[in-house]
């Protein structure tokens, strides 16, 4: 699968985590020091594939009589040299095989944690690290018992039986030790196709050079599990309110962060991995987080959270397996590697951890940029620990992963490519409507299938095809054919670059020059309105958003004397900010109106700007609306009501949604916004 699909306008939010930021992550040993082991278990016997029966309640339980069992002996299964060629790109290099699955697990174990703490574009990162889980333990702890490298051992047996029960070698591939299944599902949303995702690295991978198990070494279990670690990240990122149109950051379905830390239940984490694993990121949207009632009701379960009917769906099929066998393997896993003789470890010499580094270059997970700067750091701390030239796996593997992943960048969730225009097509919503698009790549893979902003634009790679282009409340009137035939028209000498617009119901296809695509737009996003308070608050402002920008500034234009802007929850009030993202400093008992100017540049000096108002009313003066209600009807259009500290109107009939819960173009819009229903704006 060729991916043929940016969405552009996001500048690089990729950034590095400091050696503290990553040592926060880390499990403690009984005297609060920092736990570098990786525990790997090694030489027993594990149920895999078992079904499921009622218990004496009638409750789903694993059937331990009917599963199969996997004789785990990494040594001595997988004892061979394996040549590091991958599909295009051939290598002369050789690695002991069991090592290269270590590593693997390893890295799974750590990409995950930093992706789900520090790359979801939460600014104090996902979780409280400061506060305990509700099992008592603190994040590294706990994160290391529910998906440490055991974690993906249990789940490669459940997947594939790790590697044994994959198909044989064909076109297609398979979809790997892990299974991130393709084309579609899981690797199109790692690719950005629902707006979240990693597309910044995903974009451009090959699928099958990437998972296929014949196509690269040791089943190629280094691009599965490094690819289920991003896969982590991106699934619970979809549930904490970290996609482009979660508005309201205080709905269930976006705290799944807040429920993992509270559950009682200690091995919450695993088992709502396992279960979107295999339902899907939005699965857990359907009871665990529908509700108040249900998210409290599932976090105070202590026992047996799998298996209440209120919290996740009570069927026999694979989805009830995952939940109860991934969790219950990984932790027998966990409890026999407390023993020496279950307990895996390897010498690791300079040429493996050198070949290690390089292979995640070559894989395209990292740039070869990114990793010439990272490697000497890490093979420094490789000679520094090395005795009679090799360290240990379990002990000192995990201290060069520390200093590895420090120097590599952490890629956002839903972060995108810059588009190159001098090569690529692109096409510009020039409308003041959404516009929906459908569109395959070269193969009739569907690779978006998604709204484009007004004034955004898309890029489209040699081959892609724009299948379905219909404006909002605009049935009927598909521009998909007008958006072709002008890409054909001009026989594919060199990218095209279209506008499309609705004029006098009719589809109006232009092109415009490499220049006038490469103009920035400044995008600071809608007016909003909060409450005054007696302690100074921040609220974000974000300008991610904007297209072809390299630089950002935000200044403030109205209201100099009495608002501030910050950088960071804590840092200095100042009146100008060199970053794409800031925070509006509201000063404690202030009302009144601030307007913040956002200025982009793009890479030829060309500068936009665009305001952000945001109003700051009295605490205490007497509302002009009345608060939403979940049981009130609102049958009429335009019913004013406040929510969080803002005021919202309807567009049509509701009753029970909140808003904001549906995105910024769902019923409730927040009064002032440039997105307001029509009919609200009189």
């Amino acid at each position: 699968l060729a991916i043929s699909f940016f969405i552009a306008g996001n500048a690089f939010a990729t950034e590095n985590i400091t050696l503290d930021m990553y040592r926060q992550l880390l499990p403690k040993n009984t005297a609060g020091q920092v736990d570098y082991d990786l525990h790997l278990s090694d030489k027993l016997s594990l149920p895999y594939h078992c079904n499921i029966k009622k218990d004496n309640e009638g409750r789903f339980e694993i059937d331990l009589g009917s599963c199969e069992h996997y004789s785990l002996d990494w040594k001595k299964e997988r004892a061979g040299l394996v040549n590091l060629s991958l599909s295009g790109d051939p290598s002369g290099e050789k690695i002991t095989e069991h090592k290269l699955w270590a590593m693997a697990f390893a890295q799974a174990y750590v990409s995950t944690m930093i992706q789900m703490q520090y790359g979801l574009g939460k600014e104090n990162g996902t979780f409280d690290l400061h506060r305990p889980f509700g099992s008592g333990e603190s994040f590294g702890n706990y994160f290391s018992r529910n998906m440490g490298p055991n974690y993906f051992v249990s789940k490669g047996l459940q997947e594939s039986s790790l590697g044994r029960d994959l198909p044989a070698p064909a076109d297609e591939g398979d979809d790997g030790v892990l299974q991130i299944e393709y084309p579609g599902s899981a690797w199109s949303e790692l690719q950005g196709s629902g707006g979240g995702g990693f597309p910044r690295i995903f974009g451009t991978m090959q699928p099958k050079k990437i998972l296929d198990s014949f196509s690269g070494p040791a089943r190629n279990i280094i691009g599965s599990a490094v690819t289920s670690g991003f896969y982590n990240g991106s699934v619970i990122g979809i549930n904490t309110g970290s996609l482009p149109w979660d508005k309201d950051k205080t709905g269930t379905q976006v705290r799944i962060h807040e429920f993992i830390q509270g559950s009682q239940d200690k091995d919450a984490l695993s088992m709502v991995m396992s279960y979107m694993y295999n339902r899907g990121p939005y699965s857990v949207k359907e009871l665990l987080l529908k509700s108040e009632q249900s998210f409290n009701h599932c976090m105070a379960q202590q026992d047996h959270l799998e298996s209440d009917p209120a919290c996740f769906v009570q069927l026999n099929d694979f989805g009830t397996r995952y939940i109860r066998q991934i969790p219950y393997v990984t932790q027998l896993l966990n409890e026999a590697g407390k023993k020496p003789e279950h307990h895996y470890d390897t010498d690791l010499n300079r040429r493996d951890i050198s070949n290690y580094i390089d292979l995640l270059a070559r894989y395209g997970f990292y740039s070869k940029k990114e990793i010439e700067k990272a490697k000497p750091a890490a093979m420094t701390r490789f000679d520094e620990m090395q005795k009679n030239g090799s360290i240990s796996y379990a002990h000192d593997f995990g201290k060069v992963l520390e200093t590895l992943m420090v120097q590599l960048p952490v890629t956002q969730f839903s972060e995108k490519s810059a588009i190159d225009e001098s090569l690529i097509s692109t096409l510009t919503n020039a409308d003041e409507k959404r516009l929906f698009l459908s569109v395959a790549d070269n193969v009739g893979t569907i690779i978006s299938h998604d709204w484009l902003e007004p004034g955004h634009k898309i890029a489209l790679m040699p081959g892609s095809k724009v299948q379905q282009a219909v404006y909002e409340n605009a049935a009927g009137h598909d521009c998909a054919t007008a958006i072709q035939d002008q890409i054909e028209g001009m026989g594919g000498n060199g990218p095209a670059h279209l506008t499309l617009k609705m004029m006098d119901g009719q589809c109006q296809v232009n092109q415009v020059s490499e220049e006038e695509a490469q103009k920035p737009v400044a995008v600071a996003g809608d007016n909003f309105t909060v409450l005054a308070r007696n302690v100074s608050a921040g609220y974000e402002l974000n300008g991610l958003a904007s297209q072809n920008a390299e630089t950002f500034k935000w200044t403030i234009v109205k209201g100099q004397k009495h608002f501030w802007l910050q950088e960071a929850e804590g840092s200095e009030w100042v009146s100008e900010i060199n970053q794409p993202k800031a925070r509006a400093l509201i000063p404690a008992n202030t009302t009144g109106e601030v307007t913040y100017r956002l200025t982009v540049t793009n890479k030829n000096g060309q500068t936009d700007t665009s305001d952000i108002t945001v109003t700051v009313k009295d605490e205490h003066a007497k509302p002009d609306e009345a608060a939403w209600d979940s049981r009130t009807t609102y049958d009429k259009p335009c019913q004013k009501v406040t929510y969080n500290g803002s005021s919202w109107m309807n567009g049509w009939w509701t009753q029970g949604e909140a808003p904001g819960s549906d995105g910024e173009h769902g019923v409730w819009r927040k009064a002032g916004s440039d997105n307001m229903h029509g009919a609200c704006k009189k």
